[in-house]
Order: C-alpha cells, then sequence, then structure tokens
C-alpha cells in the first residue's frame, strides 16, 4: 500500500488544481460546480443500518489533514471531507490514533481498522484495498530557498542535496528520476527537511504543495518558496477493506457530489497560505520597509548618543580621578606641612637645649666635675632625642616610598630586648616607671632583621612610657614557638577606644589619649611600626581595656 505525500495548496487554487487534472487527463477528475443529487438504494440503506459506524485509522498527526485535537478527535482536511461523506451516506466515521503509519497499516491489514485516508492509488494494491475517489488532487512542486534561482526540471536538480524523509514514497517516473541524479539526504520527518532547508543544510526538496505550504506558514520558514509543479497531480483517495465494496461505492458517489464551494470552503480553512499578490501584501511591505527605515535611523541616533554618552561618562571618570588627585596631594602636602611644623618645633626644644649647655659650658670651673658631667648628660639627651625626630622622618619616607629593604639573619632576640630595654631606662626613670622584661627562655634564636627588630622595640617601649602613668609599670615580654615570635609591649595607660585602635596605626593617626608628661608625638612611631612588621610578613595589634592600659602584640612568622 502507497500512502501519497499530503501536501495542501494556497488559497484560490483549488480551481486551478481541478483544471489542471483534467487537462493531464486523471481518471476520476473532480466536479465543478452543478446541480448533485446524492441518495442511496434501499439495499444502500439497509447496509447503512447494520454497519452505522466505520473506523478510519489515522497516524498521530499530518498536518493539514489529520492533526489530533485530545480525546480521541482529528481535525484537518480529511476530516472536513469524512464529513461531508458522513452528512451524505448516513455512515459514522470514528477516529482510531496510532503513532505512526506503519502501526495504521497493520491494524488495517488485520481487520482492525476499516477506512483510511491520503493513499495514492496503486494497481498493485487493488486487490488488498478498495479505492474510492480521488477527493483531492495535489500536485508535486520542488521547494527551495528564495537566495536560490528556480528549479524547473529534472536537470536542475542532478548533484544538488535533495532532502527527503524517511519511508515517503514519491509516485511518479520524472520525480524519480530526478531523484536518481540527486544527492539525497534522508531526514526523520518533512518538517525536519525544510528545517534544514531553510538554515542551508540542504539545497531542495521535493514535496506536494498542500504540506510543504503548511508546514512553511506553520513553521514561519520566510526564506522559503514552492517552485513549479514536477509530475501530473496526485490523487488522494480514501480506502476501505475489500469486504466493504458497499461502503467504497457509497463514498465514491458521495465524493463525486461534492462542489467547488464545499472544496473551496475546507481550502479557506485549512489552506493558510496564499501566493497572489494583494494590497495588503503590498501595504505590508510598505509599512515594513518604513519600519526598517524608521529602525536604522533610530539605531543611527541611538549609537551616537551613545558614543556621545561614553565620551561623557569617560570625561566625568578622568574628572573625578584628577579631583581625587588633587584631594590626596592636598591632603599629602597638609600632611607633610604638618609635619614639619611638628618636626621644627619639636627640633626647637633639644636643640635649645643644646645651645644652652654650649653657652653655660665656659662659665663653669673645670675641676667642677659633677657639673660638667651633668651638663655632658643634658647635651647627650637633646642630642639623642633629636636624632630619634630625625630617624622617624626618615623612616616613615622610607617606608611612604617603599625603599626600604630587609635582610634576615638569625640573631639573639632577647639580646636585643635587653639592649632596648636598657636604652629606655632613663627615660622610664624620669616618670618612675618601671620597665619589666619576660623572656620565655634565656636565649630566643630567630632570623629577622636586627635593626628593624630593634626599631619595633624601641618606637613600642617609647610609646608605652610615653602614654603610662608615673609610678605604673611598663612590660616587654618575647616568646618563641612553632608559630614564630611574638612580641608584647604592655602599659598601664589610659586605654584605646575601639574607634581609635583602627585610626592609630596610619600615618600621622593619634588617638584621644594624650602623653602623661608632656611629650611630643609625631603620629609616625606607630605606623612606622605596622609598615616594618608588615615588611618582615608579620602583624601587629592592639588589645585594650579602656582605662586599664593597653598591649601591643607583633607576631613574626619563621623565615
Amino acid at each position: 500500500m502507497h500512502t501519497s505525500n499530503v501536501r495542501w495548496f494556497p488559497s484560490g487554487l483549488a480551481g486551478i488544481l481541478v483544471a489542471s487534472a483534467c487537462a493531464f487527463g486523471a481518471s476520476s477528475p473532480l466536479p465543478r460546480d452543478r446541480p448533485t443529487t446524492f441518495s442511496l438504494s434501499d439495499s444502500e440503506k439497509a447496509w447503512v443500518k447494520d454497519h452505522p459506524k466505520l473506523r478510519v485509522g489515522f497516524s498521530s498527526a499530518y498536518a493539514p489533514y489529520s492533526m489530533p485535537i485530545g480525546h480521541g478527535k482529528m481535525e484537518g482536511i480529511d476530516i472536513d471531507y469524512l464529513g461531508l461523506i458522513s452528512k451524505r451516506t448516513g455512515i459514522e466515521f470514528e477516529t482510531v490514533i496510532f503513532p505512526t503509519w506503519p502501526e495504521v497499516t497493520r491494524e488495517f491489514k488485520a481487520g482492525h481498522i476499516d477506512v483510511l485516508t491520503g493513499l495514492g492509488r496503486s494497481k498493485t494494491d487493488e486487490d488488498q484495498v478498495i479505492f474510492a475517489g480521488p477527493y483531492l488532487l495535489v500536485p508535486h512542486v520542488i521547494v527551495t530557498r528564495t537566495d536560490q534561482p528556480y528549479l524547473l526540471q529534472a536537470s536542475d536538480l542532478r548533484g544538488v542535496r535533495v532532502g527527503v524523509a524517511k519511508g515517503y514514497l514519491v509516485s511518479g517516473s520524472l520525480v524519480e528520476a530526478m531523484l536518481s541524479d540527486s544527492i539525497v539526504v534522508p531526514f526523520d520527518s518533512e518538517q525536519d527537511v525544510l528545517k534544514a532547508l531553510s538554515r542551508g543544510l540542504i539545497d531542495a526538496t521535493l514535496d506536494d504543495s498542500v504540506n510543504a505550504a503548511y508546514v512553511i506558514k506553520s513553521l514561519h520558514l520566510t526564506n522559503l518558496r514552492l517552485g513549479s509543479a514536477i509530475d501530473n497531480p496526485s490523487g488522494n483517495y480514501f480506502g476501505l477493506r475489500t469486504e466493504l465494496r458497499v461502503a467504497a461505492e457509497m463514498i465514491d458517489r458521495a465524493v463525486s457530489t461534492i462542489t467547488t464551494d464545499e472544496r473551496r470552503a475546507i481550502d479557506d480553512r485549512w489552506i493558510v497560505a496564499d501566493t497572489q499578490p494583494n494590497r495588503w501584501l503590498l501595504a505590508f511591505k510598505v509599512a515594513a520597509a518604513v519600519a526598517a527605515a524608521s529602525m536604522i535611523v533610530f539605531l543611527l541616533v541611538y549609537a551616537h548618543n551613545r558614543k556621545l554618552r561614553s565620551e561623557l561618562n569617560e570625561r566625568l571618570r578622568v574628572q573625578r580621578e584628577l579631583e581625587d588627585t588633587h584631594l590626596r596631594l592636598a591632603k599629602a602636602i597638609e600632611q607633610k606641612t604638618a609635619l614639619l611644623r611638628m618636626v621644627a618645633h619639636d627640633i626647637r626644644s633639644p636643640l635649645t637645649g643644646i645651645l644652652l649647655a654650649a653657652d653655660f659650658a665656659p662659665g663653669l670651673d673645670p675641676s667642677d666635675e659633677a657639673n660638667l658631667k651633668a651638663l655632658l648628660g643634658e647635651i647627650r639627651a637633646s642630642a639623642v632625642h633629636l636624632s630619634h625626630l630625625v630617624e622617624d622622618v626618615l623612616d616613615a619616607q622610607a617606608s611612604e616610598d617603599g625603599d626600604r629593604v630587609y635582610q634576615r639573619e638569625e640573631i639573639d632576640c632577647a639580646v636585643l630586648a635587653k639592649e632596648a630595654v636598657a636604652a629606655h631606662a632613663k627615660a622610664a626613670l624620669r616618670k618612675e616607671i618601671s620597665v619589666k622584661l619576660t623572656l620565655g627562655a634565656p636565649t630566643l634564636r630567630f632570623q629577622t632583621d636586627p635593626s628593624a627588630f630593634r626599631q619595633v622595640a624601641d618606637n613600642l617601649l617609647s610609646n608605652a612610657i610615653k602614654y603610662t602613668r608615673p609610678g605604673s609599670t611598663v612590660g616587654l615580654s618575647l616568646v618563641l614557638s612553632e608559630k614564630g615570635l611574638r612580641l608584647a609591649v604592655s602599659d598601664e595607660g589610659p586605654g584605646i577606644s575601639p574607634t581609635d585602635r583602627d585610626r592609630i596605626f596610619l600615618r600621622y593617626g593619634k588617638g584621644a589619649a594624650t602623653p602623661t608628661g608632656q611629650e611630643k608625638s609625631t603620629g609616625l612611631g606607630l605606623w612606622i611600626v605596622d609598615r616594618i612588621v608588615a615588611g618582615l610578613r608579620g602583624d601587629v595589634h592592639c588589645e585594650s581595656d579602656l582605662g586599664h592600659g593597653s598591649t601591643f602584640v607583633v607576631n613574626l612568622p619563621h623565615a
């Protein structure tokens, strides 16, 4: 049994197809408009009474001929023709749906299905099925893309990639000859064929005009077009089991009485593509052209505005960066100026002491050894104070410029800690402060930069003595463990608030507390400690209980 390729054709072409069928000499031409009558004989009426319902087999979907709509119902061209036949004959047609066409034909041969639709007539099948109709004549066409030339004859398909759905039989010797010289590319379904053609995976396909136009329209394959007819229009027949000859004769007579108006009504319902140019299509094209031109103008304006906006944003960004740079420079200059004022003020005091001592020295009796030692001690203390001020400024500049280089060597940190405590003993003694040294072991061998380590200890001790109340204690502890070296300097000062703890390690940063002995503070000591510890790959933080003193902890990892 051979199935025809059920295709649908553009609206308004039904009459043309009828005329074409007659011109090609079809054995059962479709009728034109003319008065028709249909009546049943008594024996046919009796047969219909005994067989009121026939089962019609369909595959799951073959648009637009038959398409399931749920609950075992179908709609489409074939269903509408069956409806016209049912009105004439009184036979009720029951739809039975199967997933594939081979299952439909198997059930038909087994006698479980009575009627098939959309059959191509073949003499070799007439011993298994009785044909009734045809109820529709459909020409085969070559389908191509709009960017390709028209393919009009067999020679045009030679060497061309032609897509064909698996299991699809195209009848006609001319069509078979065309395919024999082509590069046949198989696909699972006719929809897949037309999709592949639209994407350029193949060059053409052979299809009947009805199904091709329907799929093109439903899938919006707007770059495909129907070409010329390549064969006589093939008829679509109803097929019935051989024992239903009476029904086949009634259906055949009923089909012959279907008028052109009735056929056109079916065409208008299911044929949704119109190849005839009309004013609405022209208006649509004009509107589309105007819309496209407007869109191009809009895109050009949008692109220009976007470019201007991008340039404006870039200028604003540069301006913000310049403003930020200006603010940073102004702040740096202000900090430098404040530092110079502070250093100049602080330098004046030790310099004044040195000058006064120099002026006072000539008047001393050379034999007065005690006064000479006291005077030299004052000169030395002023010189040391002056040296510390200069070192702080130089260290701050080196840290800021990133010029300081750290050299690691194995040293005894306990020795350096003792030296630092001894160096600050006099300053602590003047404020009646005792400095307590706690060592985790007598010898603490550790790889680090000795001058950097000593500077950290000096700055922390100096800071603790500066802010500790007279008569209290400052502690320095040093512990070596598997994690590294821990240096802690504690005091009994006023403590540091949580807000100030973040600020005191900043350059020129100062907390709310003030030195207890009227000492001067540049705000650089703890910042220098933070920078040195960072250079040694360690960390420093402050632990404080407000009103009960503070502890500065430095953790240095092993090299």
